[in-house]
């Protein structure tokens, strides 16, 4: 295990039914990449659009045989095996900004080591909890509870602003709402560029 990371093994610690599902997982990224290069390159570079097409039909066919494999050899339940950890690394991300933005004297905003605590752990926790419904096979099943879980973590922030910071119910409803509606513009945006 990796230290602070009780939950991530390292690839030497995976059993060979975890290997062929981490195999399997790259593939379907691999594949997903060259069909986004190939789609943002097709008007202008149609020759090479198809040559990323080819690359992602090759890494489908990899996929499927690695699938197969798994299938005779283990069964239908493909364990989650994944690269990276990005709610982990939000949360240590926004932490350390939080902590050394401010040491607290002038603002009176507290001390930045709870502040940088309680930012970083609220990160992971927020990005872990509308993440993990894709754990969850179905893709609208899962999408609908992650909103869910969304709009609850939404109206927690409201809460805290209000109760906490003393900000107006009103205008912490306001940036909350703004702020995540342009999160989700941006997301929007990223996915579909």
């Amino acid at each position: 295990m990796i230290p602070g990371f009780g939950f991530r093994k390292k690839f030497s610690d995976l059993s060979e039914k975890e290997i062929l599902a981490l195999a399997i997982s790259s593939e379907e990224d691999d594949a997903a990449i060259y069909r986004n290069y190939a789609e943002h390159l097709k008007n202008d570079y149609p020759d090479t659009s198809k040559i990323f097409h080819d690359m992602a039909r090759v890494e489908d066919s990899h996929r499927k045989l690695l699938l197969d494999t798994f299938k005779k050899r283990f069964g239908d339940n493909i364990p989650l095996i994944r690269r990276d950890q990005a709610s982990v690394g939000a949360g240590i991300s926004m932490g350390l900004t939080e902590a050394v933005s401010d040491d607290g004297v002038i603002s009176g905003r507290g001390s930045p080591v709870k502040r940088g605590l309680a930012c970083g752990i609220m990160t992971a926790v927020g990005g872990l909890g509308h993440a993990l419904p894709y754990l969850i096979p179905h893709f609208w099943t899962a999408t609908i509870l992650a909103m869910i879980i969304v709009f609850f973590e939404l109206w927690a922030i409201v809460w805290i602003q209000n109760k906490y910071m003393e900000a107006p119910f009103l205008r912490a409803t306001l940036q909350v709402v703004v702020g995540g509606g342009l999160v989700l513009a941006a997301g929007i945006l990223i996915g579909t560029g």
